[in-house]
C-alpha cells in the first residue's frame, strides 16, 4: 500500500531539500592593503616633527586609496575592513603630525627669541635719527626731541611711544643680562633721559588721547615701570643726579 502511495503522488507533492545560497567570499585589492600599509607606516613615523612630512604624504595617499577601495567595494565584492583601517589610521597621521610640526616650530621660534635676546642684547633703534650716538649720554639732543615730540599728533605719539616703550625694555633687559656692558649701560642712560621728555608731553595730551590710545598707553607704561624695576630706579637715580 505504501508503494501505491507514492507512485500515484505528484512529484511537486513530494518533500523536497530547501535550497541554500552563501555569499561568496570578501575579497580584497591591491589599492586596499596599500591603504593599509601606508597608514600603518605613516602613523609611526608621525610623531618625528620635520620628517613626518613623508608621513603626511602618505597618509594623503592612504585616505584616496581607501576612498577609492570602498567606493567600489560592493560592486567588486570587495572587504571593507582594510581601506576603512586604512582611512582612519590616515586621518589620525595627518592630524598628528600637523600638531607636532606645529608644536616644534613654536618651540624652536620661542628659542631662538631667547637666544636672540642673550646673544644679541645690545642691537637698539636710533628714534629716527634724532641722535646719531648712543654711546655718550651728554650726546643726546633733548631741545630737538621735545621740538619733534611738540610737532607730533596724537595718533604719532602713541606710535613713537610704543616703539619707544619696546627699545627701552630690550636695553633694560639687554643690561640686566650684561650689567658690565658699559654701552648698554649708556645706551639705558639715554632712553630714561628721553623718557622724561616724553612723559612731560605724555601730561599735556593728556585730556587729547581717545580711550583706545589711553589704554595702549597704560600698557606702554606698565612695560616700562616693569622695566626700570630690572635695570633698578635706585642705582639710575643716584648716577643721574
Amino acid at each position: 500500500m505504501s508503494e501505491d502511495f507514492f507512485s500515484n503522488t505528484p512529484e511537486s507533492d513530494l518533500p523536497t531539500e530547501p535550497f541554500i545560497t552563501s555569499e561568496p567570499p570578501k575579497t580584497t585589492n591591491s589599492l586596499a592593503i596599500t591603504a593599509l600599509v601606508l597608514g600603518i607606516v605613516g602613523i609611526l613615523g608621525s610623531w618625528i616633527p620635520i620628517f613626518n612630512i613623508g608621513s603626511i604624504v602618505m597618509a594623503i595617499l592612504a585616505l584616496i586609496f581607501g576612498i577609492i577601495t570602498l567606493s567600489k567595494a560592493t560592486r567588486e565584492n570587495i572587504g571593507k575592513g582594510f581601506p576603512i583601517t586604512g582611512i582612519v589610521l590616515g586621518g589620525l597621521t595627518l592630524i598628528i603630525a600637523i600638531l607636532m610640526n606645529i608644536f616644534f616650530f613654536i618651540g624652536v621660534n620661542e628659542f631662538s627669541n631667547e637666544l636672540t635676546n642673550t646673544e644679541q642684547p645690545a642691537k637698539i633703534s636710533d628714534y629716527n635719527d634724532f641722535f646719531d650716538d648712543f654711546d655718550d649720554f651728554d650726546n643726546f639732543d633733548s631741545d630737538a626731541l621735545a621740538t619733534q615730540l611738540a610737532d607730533m599728533t596724537t595718533d604719532e605719539f602713541v606710535d613713537y611711544f610704543h616703539d619707544f616703550t619696546d627699545d627701552y625694555d630690550k636695553a633694560a633687559k639687554a643690561y640686566q643680562k650684561n650689567p658690565d656692558n658699559d654701552e648698554l649701560f649708556d645706551n639705558f642712560l639715554t632712553l630714561d633721559s628721553q623718557y622724561d621728555l616724553i612723559d612731560t608731553r605724555l601730561e599735556e595730551l593728556e585730556d587729547e588721547f581717545s580711550e583706545e590710545q589711553k589704554t595702549q598707553i597704560d600698557k606702554d607704561l606698565k612695560r616700562i615701570m616693569e622695566s626700570t624695576d630690572l635695570f633698578g630706579k635706585d642705582e639710575l637715580e643716584n648716577l643721574t643726579a
